[in-house]
């Protein structure tokens, strides 16, 4: 917000805004939106990076080390590690998730011995609370084709129960936006593959974001997809490994963020969070008031479904938060 972050904590039942504090010590570098992801057991965020400034401005011979953040939501302070042990754990983090035993697994890009070319994506896991990495495996692509499952097996946001099969939802040929599928990367045994994954119907545009079911052995998968018609989000229920879809849940006349304020397209991700039975998903609220201009009066809101019975509850962040002014970079759930 502004390029501050800020803790935001707001009612399931309602939308109302509970508390809301600045995040001290970490630093956003001006960007807009931080990918941070969720550990519902310690109540945290955490975000991987490595330093691009200063002294991190040369890379070292090396590599740049992952410094790995972890933001508590309910006082605002900032701890930092470096991740050490580990020898994938250095330079541009391309995906990580975590995993139900709270871990952390991610993945970096690997280089040839002048550090210059990229040759594969490093796999490996952080126990948070040392910093300690534990490497996996090593996946070497030597050419450029998109065409290969493991061009960008790398970057990954989601994980199975076991910490091996790391997922990329999204299209194979990156470049022109075709083949879309699920990437799966065995991180360590080392291999890749690309799944077709079929729309529930003709009636949707292609997913947004992928949240694995806790407590589901991995199996139970939702993901978000627009009604091509209206762009209104629908929440898609599928099964793994079989890829079926089971359910369709319709959410109602909610969208996901746009590219720019004024809705021009959609960005492809989405932020939600999930526990047994429970789906919550950041939304924005269309407005129909055409000045400034179109959509400048989109807000911010949650989703909330009961993945038991279906039912479906809609609640604008209230005081308003304007999606084309407030960017979000995550939303978790505690445990119960």
């Amino acid at each position: 917000m502004d390029g501050n972050l800020q803790s935001v904590h707001v009612n399931l039942t309602s939308g109302a805004v509970l508390h809301k504090m600045d995040i001290v010590g970490y630093n956003t570098w001006e960007e807009s939106t931080r990918d941070l992801v969720y550990d519902p057991t310690r109540n945290v965020f955490y975000a991987l990076d490595v330093n691009f400034t200063g002294t991190g401005s040369k890379r070292p011979t090396s590599g740049r080390p992952v410094i790995l953040s972890i933001i508590n939501p309910l006082d605002g302070s900032v701890t930092t590690k470096t991740v050490s042990h580990s020898k994938g754990a250095f330079d541009y983090v391309t995906g990580y998730a975590v995993m139900e035993n709270g871990m952390i697994h991610a993945a970096s890009r690997d280089y040839d011995v002048n550090g210059t070319v990229i040759i594969g994506s490093s796999f490996y896991t952080i126990d948070p609370t040392t910093g300690v990495g534990k490497d996996l495996s090593s996946i070497v692509h030597k050419t450029n084709d998109e065409t290969d499952p493991k061009m960008y097996g790398g970057y990954h946001r989601a994980i199975d129960i076991q910490g091996e099969n790391a997922y990329r939802l999204g299209y194979k040929t990156v470049s022109d936006q075709s083949d879309p599928g699920l990437g799966v990367v065995n991180s360590v045994q080392g291999t890749a593959e690309w799944l077709t994954l079929n729309l529930p119907d003709n009636e949707h545009a292609w997913y947004l974001g992928m949240n694995i079911i806790p407590d589901t052995n991995s199996s139970s998968v939702v993901s978000l997809a627009p009604n091509s018609a209206t762009g209104h989000l629908d929440l898609i229920e599928w099964d793994l490994p079989s890829l079926n879809v089971t359910r369709v849940i319709k959410l109602g006349n909610v969208t996901g963020p746009g590219v720019i304020m004024g809705k021009a397209g959609m960005l492809g991700y989405v932020l939600d969070t999930s526990r047994k039975e429970t789906w919550v998903g950041v939304v924005s609220f269309p407005n129909a008031f055409p000045l400034p201009f179109p959509h400048a009066l989109d807000a911010w809101g949650l989703a909330v479904v009961d993945l038991k019975s279906g039912d479906v509850a809609l609640h604008p962040i209230a005081p308003t938060l304007l999606s084309g002014g407030n960017s979000i970079s995550g939303v978790g759930l505690p445990k119960l």
